[in-house]
């Protein structure tokens, strides 16, 4: 198990992007043409654009497609520095279900040690809606101090998302010169909601 956080991600590629021409605008639609495509687009102070080229590669959400099987995994999770140790750097918690279980889906906390006085706690569930900010605040300290009983510690930083698992269809096409990536295109691997590997993958597609 590996945990890349996406601070050092994004400072290793700042370089590259850096020397890339970058166009700031929000998509208003796609027109898939015989010769290429053109993105409609409304700039920042309302201006309208448009831009024109021969591959879309579009990671926007799409409407919910039908499925049998719907749910969303929202977690939080708080990078915690304690006072004595209370860690195995060696031992990471995976699933841990002795937290709470809501009445649809379930949940779990994980633990994933950079020390023994540091770890990254986290809170996970799998359901049909997100939580609101104090339940997924009582349910991390619940975790972290009656679960876990780390003794006292301090939060050094956060971290939140949410991923869709569904069984839905991604076709990764949505016209001759229009392609779906990242989640919108099926990366999201429905049991477990892994993406970053399906993601590198496609992304080193689309550059060959």
């Amino acid at each position: 198990y590996k945990m890349l956080r996406s601070p050092v991600f994004e400072e290793g590629l700042r370089p590259r992007l850096a020397a890339l021409t970058r166009i700031g605008a929000v998509v208003e639609r796609i027109e898939d043409r015989r010769d290429g495509a053109v993105l409609v687009c409304r700039t920042a102070d309302g201006s309208p654009a448009s831009v024109r080229a021969r591959w879309v590669f579009d990671s926007r959400p799409p409407s919910p497609a039908p499925a049998r099987s719907a749910l969303l995994q929202h977690f939080r999770g708080w990078f915690v520095r304690t006072r004595r140790p209370a860690f195995r750097p060696e031992v990471v918690e995976l699933m841990d279900f002795r937290t709470p279980q809501p009445r649809h889906g379930l949940s779990f906390g994980y633990v994933l040690p950079t020390g023994p006085r540091e770890a990254l706690v986290e809170y996970t569930e799998f359901g049909p809606s997100v939580l609101t900010e104090p339940a997924y605040t009582a349910a991390l300290r619940h975790y972290t101090e009656d679960v876990l009983r780390i003794g006292a510690y301090e939060v050094l930083g956060e971290e939140r998302g949410v991923i869709p698992m569904t069984d839905a269809h991604h076709a990764p096409r949505a016209g001759r010169h229009v392609f779906r990536i990242g989640a919108a295109g099926g990366a999201v691997r429905p049991s477990t909601g892994y993406a970053f590997s399906a993601i590198q993958r496609q992304t080193r597609a689309v550059a060959a």
